[in-house]
């Protein structure tokens, strides 16, 4: 998606597609969340934080995904 792209490009000027194999999910959606630090020591693969929740200051979705092995670059979008 063309959001998806400018999103990336805030970050720097080379954008890839990837392929993630999220596996178990936590969600994590507030400051002070009892496993925000520790999500992966408690069996999730990836943190979810949903958008405009207060947990990054540009308000958007983010993702962490612990595990490189589960990212596979699909193609080169820009840069």
């Amino acid at each position: 998606k063309a959001g998806d792209v400018q999103k990336a490009m805030a970050y720097g000027p080379v954008v890839f597609e990837v392929s993630v194999d999220v596996g178990r999910v936590k969600r994590i959606d507030r400051q002070g969340h009892p496993l925000q630090k520790a999500w992966s020591l408690h069996g999730y693969d990836t943190a979810w934080v949903p958008p405009h929740c207060g947990m990054v200051p540009s308000g958007r979705e983010e993702d962490c995904v612990f595990d490189p092995e589960r990212v596979t670059v699909v193609r080169r979008v820009r840069g």
